[in-house]
């Protein structure tokens, strides 16, 4: 049976077709719009032009799914839509004259989501989950009995940038120093206290997660399939992020050109909790909130 899922995100949109054989499943197909729609948040409105922007991405993959005979697609937002306040209007205008409705998950949900995801590929005995969104980033830990704790935050990669960074792509110093006390306030000792435990490793999902690898992997000469960073390698690396110079820019620009404006942001958030969590090294996974979601879905009964 073929399966259609998309993906609401805060930064992009995702379309991803599987097939699925009883309990198990495999990807087929996938595509991506960066919709950018926390970039059209407002006072917590979701703006008129970000609602056709999300209903124009929609559309698109409706068009995809019609021209390949697939059914319609099931669709799950995450932060996009749960942190706005006209979400109902929102919600509402968007699905108009669609075919599909709209499932909008809790941070709880999206937060257990990841952690299915990285136990279907993984198969980890006992960590954290870390999946930084363009909205949100949700926290988890979890040992060989299951999920533990999790807490979803306020704050992504893209929400960052567009509460510090003002009138360009990359930060400035000053800027950077902005984002770190952003960053220092939202994870503070009480809001991470229920995750403290001895050092375990990370299990980072999400896009942003996979872009600081990739830009990782590529700085240190590491094999592209290698998929973990240790804490000073993330070190090292955000600081490289964070410096000026055309060598950044370069390695962004042949490597991840589409997270140009929130990479930067991503990595200091990474960054930060893997040494407030006291991580080891971080692991990143390819399987994440949508993949858990399915596996969820067909382990249900």
């Amino acid at each position: 049976m073929k399966y259609a899922l998309i993906d609401m995100g805060s930064n992009t949109i995702h379309l991803c077709v599987y097939e699925i054989f009883g309990r198990e499943f495999k990807k087929l197909f996938k595509k991506k719009i960066v919709a950018g729609l926390a970039g059209y948040v407002e006072n917590g409105i979701l703006s008129e032009a970000g609602i056709q922007a999300a209903k124009a991405a929609l559309k698109e993959f409706q068009e995809v799914l019609s021209s390949l005979n697939l059914p319609p697609a099931e669709i799950i937002a995450t932060a996009s839509l749960r942190n706005i306040e006209n979400s109902e209007e929102a919600l509402r205008e968007i699905t108009k004259g669609l075919n599909f409705p709209i499932r909008i998950l809790s941070g709880e949900e999206e937060a257990q989501c990841g952690y299915y995801g990285i136990v279907h590929e993984c198969h980890p005995r006992k960590g954290f989950v870390v999946d930084i969104g363009g909205g949100s980033t949700e926290i988890s830990n979890f040992n060989e009995k299951g999920l533990i704790d999790s807490e979803s935050f306020p704050l992504g990669s893209l929400t960052l940038y567009k509460r510090c960074i003002d009138g360009h792509i990359l930060p400035t110093k000053k800027e950077q120093e902005t984002m770190r006390s952003v960053i220092g306030k939202q994870f503070d000792s009480g809001a991470l206290k229920k995750f403290r435990s001895e050092p375990l490793p990370i299990y980072a999902v999400g896009g942003t997660a996979r872009a600081v690898l990739k830009l990782g992997n590529k700085y240190f000469g590491f094999d592209p399939d290698n998929r973990e960073l240790k804490k000073t390698e993330l070190q090292v690396l955000a600081e490289f992020l964070s410096d000026k110079g055309q060598d950044r820019i370069d390695l962004i620009l042949k490597n991840s050109p589409e997270r140009i404006h929130t990479i930067v942001p991503g990595a200091l958030i990474l960054r930060t909790l893997a040494g407030k969590l006291s991580a080891d090294r971080i692991e990143i996974c390819s399987a994440g909130v949508r993949e858990g979601y399915l596996w969820e879905r067909t382990h249900r009964n």
